[in-house]
């Protein structure tokens, strides 16, 4: 199995704060906009010029949900890392992604490629979920896969 580099915490956090930042931005600038129109539909630019309206108070954003992928989902992304960088982080997000143990099973038969592979068969799998479960022992995939014995 190739050995994977992934991305740098340095470059997750600009990723992260890149995305917060446009979120802001899209939020504010559609508040913007929309206070622009209703200014203009409901008096003149001279009138509003005369009488200004009180601005209304800033209401900030409900607080960003985290992005739960599905487990499919999450089994693709963990393929799609070049197999010259390491997917540590993506594939850990399938135990959080995945529910069963049949169906992360599923999920990493159609994606081989999560594991570094080209192909793999139903009997590689518990091995490859023991990995997983190694250090994600608290999903509700792993205690699904000790409890239907799939690892123990």
């Amino acid at each position: 199995m190739a050995e994977r580099k992934g991305l740098s915490q340095r470059t997750m956090i600009f990723l992260l704060v890149g995305t917060v930042l446009a979120g802001f931005a899209i939020v504010f600038g559609t508040y913007i906009g929309a206070e622009v129109n209703r200014a203009n539909d409901s008096a003149s630019v001279e009138e509003a010029a005369e009488a200004p309206t009180a601005p209304k108070p800033y209401r900030p954003a409900a607080p960003a949900k985290p992005v739960v992928l599905s487990c499919d989902a999450a089994m693709a992304d963990a393929a799609s890392v070049s197999a010259s960088e390491t997917n540590d982080r993506e594939f850990a997000v399938t135990a959080r992604s995945c529910a069963t143990a049949d169906e992360w099973s599923a999920a990493f038969l159609r994606y081989p490629g999560a594991a570094g592979l080209s192909s793999v068969s139903a009997s590689d799998v518990p091995v490859y979920l023991s990995v997983v479960c190694a250090t994600n022992g608290s999903t509700a995939l792993c205690r699904d896969a000790v409890a239907t014995g799939v690892i123990s």
